[in-house]
């Protein structure tokens, strides 16, 4: 299934791409510039969601392997801060709230920046213009209690 739903959506975004770019030379209308970068954009969500849900697949499933490494929660916070704040467009102010301690955790790396980019787009999406978003994490007396808040 993930063959036949992944490579369709790849020439879609590959083409759209291509055609974004103008390769093969100018779209000549700004509202073909427009709809290509919407089929752009549409197809890359999609291939995400439909990613998302295979992996919610393999989980249920007991098929997802879990690789536990020690990092800084933090930074992967300040990272998906900076990728999302293009999604964001300007109207949305997306801030990371820093620990006041340095912070180790013990996860799959993998599995908390998809669930840290399944909170914060969200957070986007569902937010006004001139709406904050902040992203914290923080030490608790027996864990870790990760937060996004928006407005």
């Amino acid at each position: 299934m993930s063959y036949e739903l992944r490579t369709p959506l790849n020439v879609i975004i590959g083409f759209s791409e291509a055609m974004k770019s103008e390769l093969f030379g100018p779209l000549g209308n700004d509202r073909y510039r427009e709809y290509t970068q919407d089929a752009h954009e549409s197809g890359i969500h999609f291939l995400e969601l439909i990613s998302d849900i295979l992996d919610l697949s393999k989980i249920e499933a007991g098929k997802q392997d879990m690789e536990d490494e020690s990092f800084d929660p933090y930074l992967e916070i300040e990272n998906s801060v900076r990728l999302y704040r293009g999604k964001a467009d300007k109207k949305i102010e997306l801030r990371p709230i820093a620990a006041k301690s340095s912070i180790s955790m013990m996860a799959d790396v993998r599995c908390f920046k998809q669930i840290l980019a399944n909170l914060v787009t969200n957070a986007i999406k569902f937010s006004k213009s001139r709406g904050v978003v902040l992203v914290a994490i923080s030490k608790l007396e027996n864990g870790l209690c990760l937060s996004v808040e928006d407005t």
